[in-house]
């Protein structure tokens, strides 16, 4: 479609996988571009698709332009009537362009539910006379896990995001858009994407817009900046604590029971700080986003669908939480908003028990129910499940509470786990000690972004792993929960076997498909970790001469490192 192709979708890429890998790593994002000709040409591709590697043929998109036609007749947008002539153009070309990516996505989607995928679709650049799209890909499994928000709207035609990672993706794909219209997009290597950090903190700027759209202020305020100095002031040497409500000030569930004489606006950050100090622990500041009006609390039942009432929590020193009905939809430290992993997966947490200890199913239901309780403790909380949990509080006796062991029970872990260390318990849920503070040695495995607890329990598990396999619980004062080891999914050998198998067929063709080898190729780089050394070394001498074939093709071609087996896999990780 035009010369600088290659380089664009190569940079997109990298910067799809810096920024959304600060969200999660397991996210896995892809782009692909697609091309749509405006108007039709002898000897012209209709479609156009890059990379070689995209899931689909350009044919699969061949009545996208007549579905949209269909698409854009039905269009909701169409009914708004505007009286400006240049804004009926703008219009019209934007339900026809949504009409587009509608049913681009439509495409994608037929196959979406066997690929463990979820779309997005940007806005169109005309280049060369091609419209062309960015699409993002991200796993669907990793993306669901997160709360979000349900309206997308508010007083039906107010756009909103709907989560923090939302925001993200609309930014990134308007990047890419916005990237597209400039002169031989890709020409220059350097630019829009550079700064990850700056677009994460954008997306929580954008998605705290519709906390305060809630409350109906309508952007009157930039609510992330106000929470963000706030919670970097201290009040005579104490970091800030308490708690804000973003509700509307009529809100039926908010009952004001200090109510200011003015208004003190969200911005005042002084102010507000010291207001906070006078927060206990059943009330809060109420606020619609731009002005405070005193103390109050949430009374009677909230209706969760309506997404009218929202809660800030001031955790420590410039860090903060926004949920909704108790749900955690972002947290941000030291001005880098995140995501915030709550709860423990109950499928990942019986296959991990179920390959560290040689328990039963009742066994790890009774472990499982007092990891669950152990999550709800506000201040967060640490949780030992060792093999050798007896041995290991009579070695830690002088650094811990060593007790006459009972039973762990849902009622009494949230005791046990009020005070600083961690319960240490064995695999019959029977508790040894608390207050343990555990020890270590340092650790690869180590995160500085990360608080003492998880980094404790990183380096407990790597000291302890030989001599009594354990398993630890990290409870962080975000409500983020950590399995400490996080052992990989099993996969079955013979599905390496079978690809490496695939790949072979390619190899032995006269004249090799490249698409066909990048979608083989793809395999393997999506799990190279449960590859063997013979299998790496079978790969790589496959590919580096098949790569040499394609050279002869000419065009761009990805220069790609060698697959390495990890010295952490071995056969536990294959599925017996």
């Amino acid at each position: 479609m035009w010369d600088f192709q290659m380089h664009f979708y190569v940079i997109a890429k990298s910067a799809s996988e810096r920024l959304f890998s600060i969200f999660d790593k397991e996210l896995k994002p892809t782009i692909f571009l697609l091309g749509f000709l405006k108007k039709q040409s002898n000897n012209v591709q209709l479609v156009c698709d890059e990379p070689d590697e995209f899931d689909f043929k350009s044919t699969d998109f061949q009545d996208v332009p007549l579905l949209a036609e269909q698409l854009a007749v039905l269009s909701e947008d169409k009914k708004i009537i505007l009286g400006d002539p240049n804004s009926r153009i703008q219009q019209a070309d934007t339900v026809t362009d949504d009409a587009f990516r509608e049913a681009i996505l439509k495409v994608i989607q037929s196959k979406n539910y066997i690929r463990d995928k979820i779309s997005f679709v940007s806005k169109s650049a005309l280049i060369n006379g091609y419209s062309v799209y960015v699409i993002l890909e991200l796993d669907r499994n990793t993306y669901d896990k997160y709360y979000s928000l349900t309206r997308d709207k508010i007083e039906s035609y107010i756009r909103v995001d709907r989560s923090l990672l939302e925001s993200a993706i609309k930014l990134f794909l308007k990047t890419c858009y916005e990237t597209l219209l400039k002169a031989n997009p890709g020409e220059d290597l350097s630019g829009a994407f550079d700064n990850s950090e700056e677009l994460l903190r954008k997306s929580g700027e954008h998605f705290t817009y519709t906390i305060s759209f809630a409350a109906h202020t309508f952007g009157q305020n930039n609510l992330f900046e106000s929470l963000n100095v706030i919670s970097s002031l201290r009040y005579e040497g104490e970091g800030t604590l308490g708690g804000l409500i973003i509700a509307a000030k009529q809100h039926s569930n908010i009952s004001i029971t200090v109510e200011l004489s003015q208004p003190v606006d969200l911005s005042e950050y002084r102010k507000i700080r010291k207001l906070l100090q006078t927060v206990g622990q059943s009330s809060s500041i109420i606020s619609d986003g731009h002005q405070v009006f005193g103390l109050g609390e949430i009374i009677g039942h909230y209706n969760n669908k309506e997404e009218s009432l929202f809660v800030i929590s001031f955790l420590e020193h410039y860090h903060w939480l926004i949920t909704h009905d108790g749900q955690p939809l972002m947290r941000c430290k030291y001005g880098i908003p995140g995501l915030v992993k709550e709860g423990i997966d109950r499928d990942r947490f019986h296959d991990i028990c179920k390959r560290i200890f040689s328990i039963t199913k009742a066994q790890i239901n009774k472990l499982l129910e007092v990891a669950m309780a152990a999550t709800q403790q506000k201040h967060g909380a640490l949780l030992v499940i060792s093999s050798g949990a007896k041995e290991e509080a009579e070695r830690l006796k002088n650094q811990s509470f060593s007790i006459r062991p009972i039973p762990l029970t849902s009622q009494n872990v949230l005791s046990f786990s009020s005070i600083d260390g961690a319960v240490l318990i064995d695999e019959q849920c029977v508790c040894h000690a608390i207050g343990v503070i555990l020890d270590g040695q340092a650790s690869i495995y180590g995160d500085a972004s990360r608080g003492s607890r998880y980094n404790s329990a990183i380096r407990y598990v790597e000291f302890v792993k030989e001599s009594s396999p354990c398993l630890v619980i990290v409870v962080s004062e975000d409500g983020m929960v950590d399995i400490i080891p996080n052992l990989r999914p099993q996969i079955r050998r013979s599905l390496i076997d079978e690809h490496i198998k695939k790949l072979s067929e390619i190899f032995d063709q006269e004249t090799p498909d490249r698409k066909n080898f990048f979608k083989a190729y793809h395999f393997f780089e999506e799990n190279a970790f449960y590859l063997s050394e013979h299998d790496c070394t079978v790969i790589n001498i496959q590919r580096k001469i098949l790569e040499e074939k394609f050279k002869t093709g000419g065009g761009l071609n990805t220069i790609r490192p060698d697959l390495s087996p990890s010295p952490e896999m071995n056969d536990t990780y294959y599925i017996k």
